[in-house]
């Protein structure tokens, strides 16, 4: 059986269960239970879409952000050690 078939064997059965009067007051219920569901469905989607932009954004902005290489030319607290590569030492002064 195909799933029009299956759905036409249900709508015969709801009738000769339910009868005509109870069977418009399930269907309505049934469709408007869809139609709720798809519309949670699609703010769902969209709330998704819009936090995976916000952080494609932010991954986006931290790529393109100048990168804190060894640069001896420059005062800072990160010095280079013999082949160019960071040392992460801290300056503390105490006074």
């Amino acid at each position: 059986m195909g799933f029009g078939t299956e759905v036409l064997l249900l709508v015969v059965i709801g009738f000769l269960v339910l009868g005509p009067k109870r069977m418009q007051e399930v269907v309505r219920k049934v469709a408007s239970l869809k139609a709720k569901l798809e519309q949670t469905t699609r703010e769902i989607k969209s709330q998704l879409a819009a936090e995976i932009e916000e952080k494609t954004d932010s991954l986006t902005i931290a790529q393109n952000a100048p990168s804190r290489e060894c640069r001896p030319d420059l005062p800072g607290p990160l010095q280079c050690s013999g082949n160019g590569s960071q040392i992460g030492t801290s300056v503390v002064e105490h006074g």
